[in-house]
């Protein structure tokens, strides 16, 4: 086992790139070095503007799948930045990295491994390596997603991309929807942003046939990733719709066995009454697992009835908890149907749900919140009354 171990924790030395949340969601780079025990924490507003906000060092250890990081001493600290630690797990054969910040102001970081040396053993690499042309440029799963690296698919609607690049890929010319957030609304409107929305697309053509797909973004501050895809078809005419037997085969073509099958009553009893089957999909550390999981309707249902932002606020951060544990999914793909006359169904859906990743949306859209209504509130002037 210490063996295992010390041979384990020499695998994360090197480059890493991800996002992380503090109030709003920035990017980072770190290095590991197993030799030292030693990290370094550099983060950014934006990668791409290539300006660091600051760095700092970390003193790390790493247990078995764990990785626990304490601050040790600013390299360049920014004005009113704290440094902070974090703890959590390495995933997906120590090349990605699921942990949460040590701080009640801040939400996950997530962060995948994109070298296995230091900089300046890249950087001396890269001097004396003959030069070359640059691969084509090619948008990249987000490391925030759980779906990441599964190459699972919903009708050529890509899982595991931000928003843009699942639109641009799956709908060209297609049309973003946007909206307005707020953090406080009425006549003094703060944090207001423009950001994109749930966006779906109909195919009506086919008399008797209505397919719709629905691809649910993230907010602004977890960066604006796919959380949520949607696909239903409905007919008013059995004959337009594949035997269940068919549909089910197409399902294990396609993803593989269910780990789960499973059924519940929709709608009202009697005629109004609708059996729904269901093909489950757990997933984790990229890939399907036999995990447990949100199953049957909280699979399916986007809106938590009767919660206040409270109540799903800890809800959140109760299944970011058990999300960091092995035997948790962090996402699921669900396919369900419901069989009419002549084994021919009614209707049929495909629906993939980033667990893990809604849960910081939702997280952070609560502390964004919380964050820019405090600012606003400092902001204002003290007035001492006339009497």
């Amino acid at each position: 086992m210490a063996i295992a171990t010390a041979g384990f924790a020499a695998d994360e030395t090197g480059t890493w790139e991800g996002h992380y949340s503090c109030g709003s969601i920035r990017d980072v780079d770190l290095t590991f070095d197993a030799s030292t025990g030693t990290a370094t924490f550099t983060f950014y507003e934006r990668r791409r503007n290539d300006q660091p906000l600051g760095s700092y060092e970390l003193d790390y250890s790493v247990d078995g799948f764990d990785i626990t990081a304490i601050p040790r001493r600013w390299i360049d600290q920014p004005r009113g930045f704290s440094m902070v630690g974090f703890s959590g797990s390495l995933r997906g054969g120590a090349k990605q990295i699921t942990a949460q910040i040590d701080s009640a102001n801040c939400a996950q970081l997530a962060a995948k491994k994109v070298s296995s040396a230091l900089p300046d053993e890249d950087q001396h690499a890269e001097n004396s390596a003959e030069p070359e042309s640059a691969p084509a440029p090619d948008r990249a799963p987000s490391e925030l997603s759980s779906f990441a690296g599964t190459n699972l698919d919903i009708n050529e609607v890509p899982l595991g991309y931000d928003f843009e690049t699942t639109v641009d890929t799956a709908f060209p010319g297609g049309k973003r929807e946007t909206r307005s957030w707020y953090a406080r609304s009425g006549a003094n409107k703060i944090g207001a942003r423009k950001e994109f929305s749930a966006t779906g697309f109909y195919d009506n053509k086919t008399p008797g046939v209505k397919e719709s797909v629905v691809v649910y973004p993230t907010h602004w501050h977890t960066g604006q990733v796919v959380y949520r895809v949607e696909r239903s078809i409905r007919s008013s005419n059995e004959k337009n719709m594949p035997t269940e037997e068919s549909l089910v085969a197409a399902a294990i073509a396609k993803y593989g066995e269910p780990i789960n099958r499973d059924a519940f009553v929709q709608g009202a009893g009697g005629l109004g009454a609708s059996k729904i089957q269901l093909l489950e999909y757990p997933i984790k550390d990229g890939k399907i697992q036999n995990v447990l999981c949100d199953r049957g309707k909280s699979a399916l249902a986007h809106k938590r009835i009767g919660k206040n932002p409270r109540e799903e606020y800890q809800e959140a951060r109760n299944f970011l908890d058990r999300a960091n544990n092995a035997g948790y999914c962090d996402a699921v793909l669900v396919v369900t149907y419901s069989v009419g006359r002549h084994d021919r169904l009614r209707s049929y859906s495909v629906i993939a749900r980033d667990l893990r990743l809604e849960a910081m949306n939702i997280v952070g859209e609560v502390e964004a919140t919380a964050r820019l209504i405090e600012e606003f509130e400092n902001t204002l002037p003290e007035v001492e009354p006339e009497l």
